[in-house]
């Protein structure tokens, strides 16, 4: 019985532990995001931020039609989906963020013009 409690509060410790981890990632990145400016290089934004959580890279010349066209932009945010994991519909639990065609709404959002410049620079309220 006192392994399975250490092994719980083991697993506790390290199941906060990440997620606490994760918010305050998400944090740092709204406040360094405030140094990027238009213009700015992809050296100076990877300087400041680091590597992007996520890449969404325009389509292709021939996919033009399928997808809205949108310039590359990196999105820096929390892994995790700490506030909405649980829903009242399928799947019922679901902690982790999906960002499939753009950035995730409490993400800082960088996008590039074509001579890989900063064009827009997207840094969201802190709602927490």
């Amino acid at each position: 019985m006192k392994h399975i409690f250490i092994f719980a509060a083991v697993l506790f410790v390290g199941i906060a532990g990440v997620v606490g981890l994760d918010i305050l990632r998400g944090r740092s990145f709204r406040s360094r995001a405030q140094e990027i400016r238009v213009g700015d290089s992809r050296q100076h934004v990877e300087q400041v931020l680091g590597r992007p959580t996520i890449v969404f890279m325009p389509p292709p010349p021939g996919a033009r039609g399928l997808v809205i066209i949108r310039p590359e932009t990196w999105a820096y945010g929390s892994r995790l989906q700490i506030r909405d994991a649980f829903h009242a519909r399928f799947p019922y639990f679901y902690p982790l963020r999906l960002r499939l065609f753009g950035p995730d709404d409490g993400d800082v959002a960088i996008e590039f013009d074509s001579n890989d410049k900063v064009s827009d620079v997207s840094i969201p309220a802190i709602s927490d």
